[in-house]
């Protein structure tokens, strides 16, 4: 019998007014001190669900970045939402095993910046000659370290001293039979996350690298100052948000880049002697810096706005799938080219029917599909967890939210939970699995516990859709009427104020 080991969610981007899993008033401001219902109801699902799958064990979760908004929220919010969550889950009895498995992504990537300073530090004590300076971990769980302040955050809003939060970073792995699941937020995806790269080989002649630690000592400081510090950044970060939104509008996009460089440079000059008219020299072309700001805007998160524009009705734009295929066949490869036990997934290797399975998040579009990578001797399941925000006034077939589960043999399945309601309904509570693998135990085995208690998912599906249909209307009056006050929710059970 199949039994559950993980269960990975992302893009809980708590502490933001649009979140499905923060609380917030009629107007959308966030709540933090209180649970949402979309919460309340989805704890009650899982508790109904998981002792079904999982045995005597208690499943670890997996939050796969951007569990805290630190973009769009301050770090109090995020924090205090982040202990409403922990309340719901661990509440008696207990949903999950008490180590939480915590990978960053691009919006609270500024937690990684913590846990990176605490491992410095700590080096520095000990009296190393050569303090330890982590950029990255490995895939295998031993290269895990604490989490401190989520950690203590878990355990005020529990009580319980044994409740415990580790992190890696960028990628982890787990691993079973020789078959592999390797799980990342999936910012390294994009090229908007590897601007700094980019730039570093137009500009400075660098060639592009596998090397995941290089990767991060060129772009993480680049994703702090774009995604992962604006919260609790004055006027920077209402800018932010509002160039968030406007990247939707094709025909708003242009101004709001001029914006967002013109606040991007008077916020550097405050540090660096750079006005917006200085001039630099780039390969022999005389630019400003004003000029070469927009550019990189324009290039980065403008093209990346114009491509999911492009893609409302499909899960990856073309360029996405790429950028999958390209992170899988580099970064991912090199990693399991070094781990102790994922040598023989690699084309040519012993074993090589082994499976590699990728989770990932990040596009808030879940999906699941297999997909052809070079250096591969199989081809590759992957696996998408969907978000939990609502961020564009129009609903999208593809938009959603899921729960990959992973059990003891290295199955995947998806536990698909909602889709945007473009008829009224989020969809029903749902196994999926890869169309190429019907005879995945663990899909069967989650059909079957759903069908077991077929209403126990009844209140999430009716929470999450006032939900969603209200933020959407704010949504709406924002881009629309910005003078107006959408209505108040009507909640079928309970109030949400």
């Amino acid at each position: 019998m199949t039994t559950v080991t993980h269960v990975v969610m992302s893009d809980l981007h708590l502490g933001a007014g649009y979140s499905l899993l923060t609380d917030a008033d009629d107007r959308g401001v966030a709540r933090p001190t209180s649970p949402s219902p979309t919460l309340v109801s989805l704890a009650a699902g899982f508790r109904s669900l998981l002792p079904r799958l999982s045995g005597e064990e208690r499943p670890t979760l997996v939050l796969l970045g951007d569990v805290y908004d630190l973009s769009f929220a301050t770090p109090a919010s995020a924090t205090a939402a982040f202990q409403r969550f922990i309340e719901q889950f661990w509440s008696e009895p207990a949903i999950f095993a008490d180590t939480i498995i915590y990978v960053p992504g691009n919006h609270d990537h500024r937690m990684w910046r913590l846990m990176r300073d605490a491992a410095f530090l700590e080096s520095v004590r000990r009296g190393d000659q050569e303090p330890d300076e982590l950029v990255v971990t490995g895939l295998e769980a031993e290269s895990m370290v604490a989490c401190e302040l989520a950690t203590v955050l878990a355990q005020q809003a529990t009580g319980n001293p044994g409740l415990s939060v580790v992190s890696g970073y960028p990628n982890i792995g787990v691993e079973a039979d020789g078959n592999v699941v390797v799980m990342h937020h999936g910012h390294y995806t994009e090229g908007t996350y590897r601007l700094m790269s980019k730039v570093a080989e137009v500009v400075g002649g660098r060639p592009a690298t596998s090397d995941l630690r290089h990767v991060e000592m060129l772009n993480g400081p680049w994703i702090d100052f774009g995604w992962s510090n604006s919260g609790d950044e004055g006027e920077l970060g209402p800018l932010l948000y509002r160039y968030y939104e406007t990247m939707q509008d094709p025909a708003a996009t242009q101004t709001s880049i001029q914006q967002l460089a013109t606040t991007m440079i008077e916020a550097a000059s405050r540090i660096f002697p750079v006005r917006s008219s200085t001039r630099i020299d780039v390969r022999g072309f005389d630019v400003s810096v004003q000029g070469i700001t927009e550019a990189l805007l324009d290039l980065t998160l403008a093209r990346a706005a114009q491509n999911e524009r492009g893609s409302v009705t499909n899960v990856l734009s073309p360029d996405a799938v790429e950028g999958v295929r390209s992170y899988l066949a580099g970064p991912v490869r090199s990693q399991l080219a070094t781990a102790r036990w994922t040598g023989r997934l690699i084309d040519g290797a012993p074993h090589s029917d082994r499976r590699l399975s990728f989770v990932f998040g990040h596009t808030h579009k879940p999906f699941q599909d297999e997909f052809l990578v070079p250096g591969y001797s199989q081809p590759v399941q992957v696996w998408n967890t969907g978000g939990w925000v609502l961020d564009h006034p129009g609903l999208s077939p593809t938009q959603g939210g899921a729960a990959i589960l992973v059990d003891d043999e290295a199955n995947v399945a998806s536990l698909r939970l909602f889709n945007d309601p473009l008829d009224g309904s989020v969809g029903t509570v749902r196994a999926a699995g890869c169309a190429d693998d019907p005879d995945n135990p663990l899909v069967a085995a989650l059909s079957s516990a759903l069908a077991a208690d077929p209403t126990a998912w009844d209140a999430f599906s009716s929470d999450c859709l006032v939900g969603i249909e209200h933020r959407a209307a704010i949504l709406r009056t924002t881009y629309f009427d910005p003078m107006a006050h959408p209505p108040a929710p009507t909640h079928p059970r309970r109030s949400l104020r």
